[in-house]
Order: C-alpha cells, then sequence, then structure tokens
C-alpha cells in the first residue's frame, strides 16, 4: 500500500534508466523510518492511514534520492534538487531511506489530490463545457 506507489511516482519524477534493488530497499528503508512516536508506541508495524499521502510523498522522495546516489535518474530538476541537499552522498554510499525535506515538499506539488466539492472538481477540468452535468447534493462528490 506504500511501497509500489511510491516506487511508480519517483519512477515517474525522475525518470531512471531502471530501478534497481537498492532503490527498493531505500523505499522500504523510508518507510520503516517513517513511523512516529506514537505509533512506535502501539507497535504499529506501517504508519497510519491517515497519514499515506505525507508518507508517500516521504517515499518518493527517498526512491529519488537514491535514483540520483547511482547515477540512474535522468530528469535534471531532480537530479539538482536531491545533489544540492544535505542528503546527497556518495554513489558508494548504503541505501538508508534518507531524503531531503525539500524533495519530499516537491514531490507533494506533483501528487494527484482529489476533489472534494463538485466545484473543486468542476474548476479542475480542463474543458467542463464538453461534460455531462454531475448532479450531487450539497456539491459533495
Amino acid at each position: 500500500m506504500y511501497v509500489f506507489p511510491a516506487i511508480g511516482l519517483g519512477a515517474v519524477l525522475c525518470k531512471p534508466e531502471w530501478i534497481t534493488d537498492t532503490m527498493v530497499y531505500a523505499v522500504s528503508k523510508a518507510l520503516a523510518n517513517s513511523l512516529n512516536e506514537q505509533e512506535k508506541a502501539r507497535g504499529e508495524l506501517y504508519p497510519r492511514i491517515e497519514r499515506i499521502r505525507e508518507v508517500s510523498a516521504q517515499l518518493a522522495a527517498a526512491f529519488i534520492h537514491q535514483a540520483v546516489r547511482e547515477n540512474v535518474a535522468k530528469d535534471p530538476k531532480w537530479v539538482q534538487l536531491a545533489e544540492s541537499s544535505s542528503v546527497a552522498s556518495g554513489q558508494d554510499a548504503a541505501p538508508d531511506g534518507r531524503y531531503a525535506q525539500r524533495v519530499a515538499q516537491e514531490v507533494t506539488r506533483y501528487m494527484w489530490e482529489p476533489a472534494e466539492t463538485l466545484e473543486q472538481l468542476r474548476a479542475s477540468l480542463p474543458h467542463y463545457h464538453h461534460h455531462p452535468v454531475v448532479h450531487s447534493e450539497n456539491g459533495k462528490l
């Protein structure tokens, strides 16, 4: 639920030549590191589902950092962003799941966000006049 969507998002963004085992391992380490103190105290294995968007961005950022470390990321924007962070380290660095908060924040900007109301849905459609009328109560989807 957490790892594979983050791998997909990270791959779409940084466009690696291929996905390596160590990139998957870095995402897995980031998932293990993502538990907050409350989740650890409750003995949970995974972050609460309410945090899925936050954690997904973090995991995708860890993927991007590892792809840059391995020199397989091809999108210059993400390469530059990861390399300019304090997390950037040599190509030989073992995957640790670390990421720069700046990279995670930028990943969030590219994530899909569902509409909460009919008005938000209409505003998000580029050519709404071509779409059939959608009816709902109170404008909620």
